[in-house]
């Protein structure tokens, strides 16, 4: 796996480039990228009907509440990096699909894969 640095202070163009490229390359089937809508900004991807009904499944069985933020993968803003925190972050294949979108958008130039081991 791997984070995501954009060297970028800003994102020319905004978000919609960026969301415009990798939902057009997603797999069919697969769930489509938005901005996060939190303050930091960053991407999420909602969870599919069986990901939804599992998460609350487990809630229950927990007795814990959900947030919306339990709904979706995320990765935010943090000092450049895109980051999950506290939250599910993106499966391998988003990461990868939402680094070559930023490269296609950006170029390579400005965008970083930096390596981590799980």
């Amino acid at each position: 796996m791997f984070t995501i640095h954009v060297l970028l202070k800003t994102l020319p163009g905004g978000y919609g480039p960026i969301l415009g490229t990798y939902n057009a390359n997603r797999p069919a089937g697969s769930q489509p990228i938005y901005k996060a809508g939190v303050c930091e900004g960053g991407f999420e991807i909602p969870l599919n009907a069986q990901e939804r009904e599992h998460l609350e499944q487990r809630a229950k069985q927990l007795d814990r509440r959900l947030d919306p933020n339990d709904y979706v993968r995320q990765l935010r803003w943090n000092k450049g990096k895109l980051q999950s925190g506290f939250y599910a972050g993106f499966t391998e294949a988003e990461v990868s699909l939402l680094y070559a979108a930023l490269v296609a958008v950006f170029g390579a130039e400005n965008v970083k894969a930096i390596q981590y081991e799980n």
